[in-house]
């Protein structure tokens, strides 16, 4: 089975945001105490004013939204706009036993024991390596549905 295709920006923003939530670097509870922390910070000043109590929650406020921020935002930017790999056409060869990989610049040929699972979203297939990276595969790359339920079988014998 054979894949092509260039990512877009927005398309591998998308998926690396929704990677930092698959990894659990970044957890929906932390989302609701970010959305929890202006509110108690506002309560706290409405009742104490500037105290030392306030001016510590909002530095942690500040520090929050800052990071996470910065790593959903800023950070995936400047990752795809540095990376060139990213901006060249990938062509992707799956069979039973190997993954050939192309860009203009990088050409190689994998065992599938680099990938250590898979991930399957909406919009997109990850597949995992053993440490934090991961190959980000649109599901538009696929000519047709069958040609993804075949690919998606094939991951299944591998990781399931």
């Amino acid at each position: 089975m054979e894949l092509r295709f260039t990512y877009e920006k927005k398309e591998w923003i998308r998926g690396y945001r929704l990677y930092q939530f698959i990894m659990k670097r970044i957890t929906k509870l932390e989302l609701v105490v970010m959305a929890l922390l202006p509110v108690i910070w506002g309560g706290m000043f409405f009742i104490e004013g500037m105290s030392m109590f306030t001016s510590i929650l909002l530095a942690a406020l500040v520090l929050v939204y800052g990071t996470t921020g910065f790593i959903l935002f800023i950070q995936p930017e400047l990752i795809f706009k540095k990376t060139e790999k990213y901006h060249q056409e990938y062509q992707m060869i799956f069979t039973d036993n190997t993954i050939l990989f192309e860009t203009t610049e990088i050409s190689s040929k994998l065992g599938w024991d680099v990938y250590s699972g898979y991930c399957e979203k909406k919009e997109f297939f990850y597949l995992l390596q053993k440490n934090v990276n991961y190959t980000l595969l649109p599901k538009r790359a696929f000519k047709t549905k069958q040609e993804e339920d075949k690919f998606r079988e094939l991951l299944k014998k591998k990781y399931d």
